[in-house]
């Protein structure tokens, strides 16, 4: 006999997971949630439910969020519900919502981790939809049974073993007739594909499985070799990745990596495969990359906006859009050194209140210990400045000069002299 508890606890040690924390999870009504939910409290875990009622059908969905409640009642479990009209694409509509609603509960309950209910079944339907849109072998592995904060202990079980458990155990639960409307991509496959596959071969559910544990070792494993194999061609940098094409190493290395940052398989292929100018981006959900003179440099996606913050002459501090700290003093330093992150003007030839913008096309500074004014772009250039780096740089401006390129040089024309009376004093606390 199956020894739920056991494998149960076992995921949470594999996965370094303490058994200590308050878990928030994922509760439908259905066998899968409900009876992961028994299971979690006889297991010993603190865990806290939510419910999404979508009323898609009416009273039966009104009758799973009564059971919830009942039960949660009854077995002394802190339950979160919410009632949501959907209107646009159902399932795609209905997990924004729940992981939303997921998240906020978590973060209001300090919560750190989210168990949602998916279970082995879920993940062979997984496998053929990842199959059929012509995935790779990460898409082949399945559902992950730990991304972020979200973990799913019920992968280590099938429909038919929650079943059992939830029977064994009298667990109650509703059966959500929607699930054999095989207008659903997911249904179909569950109800016209694999359910067919499991009654001809006895041990489908269990191959099914077991290949795709072999998968998902043997893509770690691949993992593994290909981050040794770019090991001496990649450095990190300012949170951005930094990476030296090198054509003797196989073009299938390059497409594997940048494929874990979600580019796809095709945009993955033409980055590689084509020479590009200096300035191209790709662009995925997360991250994008660019073509830096011979580098490439993944970061995380980033839309160059129009910043402008005012700073008057009692501000002290400011978050936004970076950490600055701002000091007005009468007794001016022997020594000082103007650095990348703290730099030292002459207060009497500051007009309040001071701008922090993006830089743009066209400005100019005059450099400090320069005669003359240069452009902010030359300036970039000649410190070799990702291009990345560039659309987060920052000017500081008084009355229409910019006194200071954050980060760089100062403005010449407002350094301290031996007139100086008071110094103003800026430095960058955060990044």
């Amino acid at each position: 006999m199956i020894d739920y508890q056991k494998i149960f606890l076992a995921f949470l040690h594999e996965n370094k997971i303490p058994s200590n924390e308050t878990f928030l999870m994922g509760v439908s009504g259905g066998v899968d949630s409900m009876s992961l939910l028994h299971l979690s409290q006889t297991c010993g875990l603190k865990v806290i439910a939510a419910h999404v009622n979508y009323q898609l059908r009416k009273k039966e969905s009104d009758l799973d969020e009564k059971l919830v409640i009942e039960y949660c009642h009854a077995n002394n479990i802190e339950l979160f519900t919410k009632r949501v009209d959907i209107s646009k694409n159902v399932q795609v509509e209905a997990r924004e919502i729940r992981y939303t609603f997921f998240h906020q509960i978590a973060n209001q309950k300090k919560c750190n981790y989210i168990m949602t209910a998916h279970h082995q079944n879920d993940d062979h339907e997984t496998l053929l939809l990842h199959l059929i849109r012509g995935s790779g072998m990460k898409g082949l592995k399945g559902i992950p049974k730990k991304r972020s904060n979200i973990i799913r202990p019920g992968i280590c079980f099938s429909k038919k073993q929650l079943l059992n458990y939830a029977k064994l155990n009298k667990v109650p639960y509703r059966e959500d007739q929607s699930n054999r409307e095989v207008k659903y991509d997911r249904n179909f496959l569950r109800n016209n594909v694999l359910s067919p596959i499991y009654k001809r071969f006895d041990q489908a559910e269990k191959g099914i499985t077991q290949s795709m544990r072999y998968i998902k070792e043997d893509y770690i494993l691949l993992e593994e070799l290909i981050n040794e194999k770019l090991e001496k061609n990649i450095k990190y940098e300012n949170k951005n990745i930094k990476i030296q094409h090198d054509k003797s190493i196989n073009p299938l290395c390059y497409i594997h990596y940048l494929k874990a940052f979600g580019f796809n398989h095709d945009q993955a292929e033409n980055w590689v495969s084509n020479p590009k100018q200096s300035g191209k981006i790709m662009v995925a959900k997360e991250y994008q990359i660019t073509q830096d003179r011979n580098f490439w440099i993944i970061s995380k996606k980033f839309e160059k906006k129009d910043v402008k913050v005012e700073i008057s002459n009692h501000c002290e501090m400011i978050k936004e859009p970076l950490g600055l700290s701002f000091q007005t003093s009468e007794d001016i330093p022997k020594e000082y050194t103007n650095t990348n992150n703290v730099v030292f003007f002459d207060a009497d030839k500051l007009s309040f209140p001071l701008t922090i913008r993006t830089w743009k096309n066209g400005d100019k500074i005059r450099p400090l210990g320069m005669e003359g004014s240069k452009k902010i772009s030359d300036i970039l250039i000649d410190k070799k400045t990702p291009l990345i780096e560039k659309d987060k740089t920052y000017v500081i401006t008084s009355d229409g000069h910019i006194i200071w390129l954050i980060g760089y040089i100062i403005n010449d024309l407002f350094k301290i002299n031996n007139k100086t009376k008071r110094v103003y004093k800026i430095e960058r606390i955060s990044s």
